[in-house]
């Protein structure tokens, strides 16, 4: 499976992110995804459970780049 990541040829000279640092950034935008998927459910019907699991994966991301990797 090609991801944007996989599909985009690296500038010459930039150094490529590691894994970990790719998962953090899908992870982070998965969270948004997730946000915005919530807000389209009829009735609002589990809303507040995907948006509290939304909230936890972007601080779980932002935890693992605030300790430096």
């Amino acid at each position: 499976m090609l991801t944007r990541h996989s599909a985009q040829p690296q500038p010459e000279g930039e150094v490529m992110p590691s894994v970990e640092t790719r998962l953090r950034e899908d992870m982070r935008n998965y969270a948004v995804e997730l946000r915005q998927l919530a807000y389209t459910l009829p009735l609002g019907v589990g809303e507040h459970a995907l948006l509290e699991l939304s909230d936890r994966m972007r601080t779980a991301a932002e935890q693992a780049i605030r300790k430096g990797a």
